[in-house]
C-alpha cells in the first residue's frame, strides 16, 4: 500500500459472485505485498480496517462490478461509488436533485443523473457526519464539482464504462451506462487500478 489514494474496479466473475469475495480480489491486488487487512463495517453500514487505523476504506457495488478506494488517513476523506442503472437514475431524479442542481445540470449538459446520483453517493459516504439531507446538503456546483453544507466545495472523479474499458488490465469490458465517482483531491495523486 502506498501513501497515495487507489482505487480499484473489480469486474464480478458472473452475477452470482457473492460482493464480498470480488472485493477480496481487489484487496488482495492492491495488498499484493501485505497481509490483507480484516474488513469490519461500522453500525451504519460503512466497511474500515480495524488493525489498520492508519487506513481508510470506502466499497461500492453493482450488477456487474465492484469498486473500492483506499487512503491514508489523513490523505483525505474516501468516498466511492459504482453504479449501472441509468434509468433509474433519471426517473427519480426529483428525489435527490434541488432546482439549482436541475439549473447547473442545463448548463452543463455532459453530466448525467447517473454521474449526478453517483457523485451524491460518494460525498456522503465520505462526509456522512457532515451531510443530514442527501438531496439538499450536497449541490452541485459544475462538473466534478460540488458544494457541502457545513464542508464547502468538494471535488469527485467520474470514470464511464467505455473509459474503465480501455483501462482494463484484464481486457474486462465494462458496460457504456457504468458510471463510476470517487472523492478526489487536486493536490492527492490517485492511482487507478482496473481489473
Amino acid at each position: 500500500m502506498t501513501n497515495r489514494s487507489s482505487v480499484v474496479v473489480i469486474p464480478r466473475i458472473d452475477s452470482s459472485e457473492d460482493t464480498h469475495m470480488t472485493l477480496k480480489r481487489g484487496l488482495q491486488r492492491l495488498f499484493a505485498d501485505e497481509e490483507l487487512p480484516h474488513v469490519a463495517h461500522y453500525t451504519d453500514g460503512a466497511p474500515y480496517f480495524p488493525n489498520r487505523p492508519d487506513l481508510l476504506y470506502s466499497s461500492s457495488d453493482c450488477h456487474c462490478s465492484v469498486a473500492l478506494q483506499v487512503a491514508p488517513a489523513g490523505l483525505l476523506p474516501v468516498g466511492i461509488d459504482v453504479e449501472d442503472k441509468a434509468d433509474q437514475a433519471a426517473r427519480i431524479l426529483p428525489r435527490y436533485t434541488t432546482e439549482a442542481d436541475r439549473r447547473a445540470m442545463a448548463n452543463y449538459p455532459q453530466i448525467s443523473p447517473l454521474e449526478l446520483w453517483s457523485a451524491k453517493e460518494a460525498i456522503f459516504k465520505a462526509f456522512s457526519r457532515y451531510v443530514r439531507d442527501f438531496q439538499t446538503d450536497i449541490t452541485l456546483l459544475s462538473p466534478g464539482h460540488f458544494a457541502v453544507s457545513r464542508l464547502g466545495e468538494v471535488a469527485v472523479s467520474y470514470r464511464s464504462g467505455s473509459e474503465l474499458s480501455a483501462l482494463s488490465e484484464s481486457h474486462h469490458t465494462y458496460p457504456d451506462p457504468l458510471v463510476l465517482a470517487f472523492i478526489t483531491a487536486p493536490e492527492v495523486e490517485e492511482r487507478l487500478i482496473v481489473l
